[in-house]
């Protein structure tokens, strides 16, 4: 009889071993189901989130090649008669035939922007005022370009970008050496490249993009 209870009872342990384990292994199939149903959650969100990305990428890319297509499409040869260089409409109207003057008005004259840098041009690319502005090492159409150099530098303002090309409008570019004597508008385009703009006049700092 003691025997045929220590059986039965080794049995029941066994039994709720095995019952144990069973629910057990139930709760890790859960918890693992669970696991992989939020892994493909977050894996399909990530999916979705690059698809969007992607797609605003080249919405923005499709946009900048429009406007890309606009600046193109208007003159890069400056309107002298425009009020943007000839009216006080103009801030830097004061300093006529300096550089700041120009690409100040060239800004307005082709784009309507009020660029906020008034002061010398070596400041441009510093100046608190145009925080707001993107600044990039990489040339762009329609952006400024600043030199520092003395107490004055100069910028130029860029038309077009051709691979390795850049395509400059400035003024007071006669005799860069003799920064105040105010000779204007060039008259002509001047094409650089991005060495030759690094070393073409004191230290190079930047282009200032133009919202267009």
């Amino acid at each position: 009889m003691r025997d045929t209870n220590r059986l039965r009872i080794g049995l029941l342990v066994v039994v709720m071993v095995c019952a144990t384990t069973l629910f057990g292994c139930a709760d890790l199939a859960q918890q693992a189901k669970l696991q992989a149903e939020e892994a493909a959650k977050q894996e399909i969100q990530r999916q979705v989130d690059q698809a969007k990305q992607g797609a605003q990428d080249a919405a923005n890319k499709a946009v900048e090649s429009a406007k890309d297509a606009v600046g193109i499409s208007k003159s890069i040869q400056p309107d002298m008669a425009h009020a943007a260089y000839t009216t006080s409409a103009n801030p830097l109207s004061e300093f006529s035939g300096h550089c700041t003057w120009f690409a100040w008005g060239r800004a307005y004259e082709k784009w309507g922007v009020r660029l906020p840098m008034v002061g010398n041009a070596g400041e441009w690319y510093t100046d608190k005022s145009g925080d707001a502005l993107e600044h990039s090492a990489v040339p762009r159409a329609d952006s400024i370009a600043v030199w520092q150099k003395g107490e004055y530098g100069h910028v130029a303002y860029v038309e077009q970008v051709n691979g390795d090309t850049i395509v400059l409008n400035e003024a007071n570019w006669v005799n860069p050496s003799f920064e105040q004597h105010g000779s204007g508008y060039s008259g002509s385009t001047t094409s650089v490249s991005s060495a030759e703009m690094a070393n073409r006049y004191g230290k190079f700092m930047g282009y200032v993009y133009i919202p267009r």
